[in-house]
C-alpha cells in the first residue's frame, strides 16, 4: 500500500516504493515431493490452494508449474 491505498502496478519512483508497505499473504505449505507430478488434480491440497490464490490476485489463469530443477519438471494446467 502507499499512502493507505492499493497499487495497480509496480512503483517506477525510488521514494514512492521507499515509502509502500508490502501486504503478506500467509497460507500453508507442504511436505511431499512433487517433482514428478504431471498433473495439476494430483498436487498436493496446499498447492492446488496457492496456485488458485496466485491466479486471484493476479486477475489471470496459470497456464504452467514448475515442480522440480529439470527443464519438463512442469505441469500444464
Amino acid at each position: 500500500k502507499f499512502k493507505g491505498e492499493y497499487l495497480k502496478s509496480f512503483p517506477c519512483s525510488l521514494e514512492v516504493l521507499a515509502d509502500t508497505e508490502v501486504e503478506y499473504i500467509e497460507m500453508p505449505g507442504w511436505k511431499e515431493k512433487i517433482d514428478q507430478v504431471r498433473d495439476f488434480k494430483n498436487l498436493p491440497k496446499n498447492a492446488r490452494d496457492y496456485v488458485e490464490k496466485i491466479e486471484e490476485l493476479v486477475g489471470c489463469p496459470v497456464s504452467s508449474i514448475g515442480v522440480g530443477v529439470k527443464r519438463d519438471d512442469i505441469i500444464f494446467k
